[in-house]
């Protein structure tokens, strides 16, 4: 399957982005952490397989606009409303 043109043009600027990072820890001398490598892979990844991931399309408004639609029809539930900390916390 083929990418649409947006997600085409998502792809292209993360590999630009990558390359500029590329280049300037050349200059500097340094070499590119393996995470930061991982972190792109796993950035390309979801251009392809999931566009709606990457913040490109929506912004945060956005989402939190539609967060409110859904909430408010109950397609998260209508307890979800009754959580006032963050169910899930990074470590």
């Amino acid at each position: 399957m083929d990418m649409t043109p947006a997600q085409g043009g998502a792809y292209a600027e993360a590999i630009a982005a990558a390359r500029k990072v590329r280049t300037e820890s050349k200059i500097a001398g340094t070499k590119l952490p393996t995470g930061t490598i991982k972190t792109l892979f796993i950035h390309l990844r979801k251009i392809a397989n999931h566009p709606l991931l990457v913040r490109n399309i929506y912004t945060e408004a956005d989402l939190n606009e539609m967060a409110k639609v859904c909430q408010g029809k109950g397609l998260f539930g209508f307890e979800a409303g009754a959580y006032t900390r963050p169910l899930f916390r990074s470590t």
